[in-house]
């Protein structure tokens, strides 16, 4: 308590525990940065942190990541693989927030390369997502 009481200390005390809290969680530029450099594992992941908090530029960007099929080709650690059906759920869910590219996305799919059945069991993910505050989708 005694180095909080002294402002010399506490400021930049204040600012490391700042900027240690915002290093983590990423922006959606950098994992836009690390898309197109082709990491995309930093790009996932950086994006489902930010779409778990309801950012609907990352949600997106993973819907892109999970319905291209030439960043959909390496699977992770964390299960991303190429799979329409979390492409359509993510697009879905930003596009209830009007994200205009996130319809064409979710267009392109339903009129393309998913069936009925597909797009109902997307929409039903997207649901289940929304109920859960887009954790764990």
């Amino acid at each position: 308590m005694q180095l909080l009481r002294n402002s010399t200390h506490a400021m930049p005390l204040f600012l490391l525990i700042i900027l240690v809290g915002c290093a983590g969680n990423g922006s959606y530029q950098n994992g836009k940065d690390a898309l197109d450099r082709g990491d995309y594992e930093t790009a996932y992941q950086i994006w489902l942190s930010l779409a778990e908090k309801g950012n609907v530029e990352a949600q997106n960007g993973l819907g892109y990541m999970f319905a291209n099929p030439i960043i959909g080709t390496t699977n992770y650690s964390k299960g991303y693989r190429m799979d329409n059906i979390y492409g359509y759920m993510w697009w879905s869910i930003a596009a209830s927030h009007g994200h205009e590219l996130a319809w064409e996305g979710m267009s392109s799919l339903s009129q393309g390369t998913m069936n009925q059945d597909q797009v109902e069991q997307a929409k039903k993910l997207a649901i289940e997502c929304k109920a859960k505050n887009y954790k764990d989708c």
